[in-house]
């Protein structure tokens, strides 16, 4: 069975079948895994969302100091070095981003 097929019949289950169901596979403690009431979708009236997770740390609320990109991390991969790979992928993504300003509010 192919992953996109995988990701579709998983969309058939309510997220929270899934998330009392990985104590079942996977030793993390649950308080690792359970998400905090600040973490809501943005977009609950869409079809639930599946996909592979990429996942990366962003500043999008510090202005920009001369000679240094608030788009380059500190390796020196750029955000939209990321974007281009989740498009170069062909799956379905899901792109998880934390928020790591020092302005939280003011985050993009």
């Amino acid at each position: 069975m192919s992953l996109l097929a995988k990701l579709e019949e998983l969309r058939d289950f309510d997220t929270a079948l899934l998330a009392n169901t990985i104590g079942y596979i996977d030793p993390t403690p649950p308080h690792e895994y359970y998400m905090g009431g600040s973490i809501r979708s943005l977009t609950p009236t869409i079809e639930p969302t599946v996909g592979v997770a990429f996942t990366c740390e962003l500043d999008s609320s510090t202005p920009v100091v001369a000679g240094k990109s608030v788009d380059t991390g500190p390796q020196g991969y750029d955000f939209y070095d990321q974007l281009e790979e989740m498009s170069r992928s062909g799956q379905p993504v899901v792109w998880v981003v934390k928020a790591v300003g020092s302005r939280r509010d003011h985050e993009c």
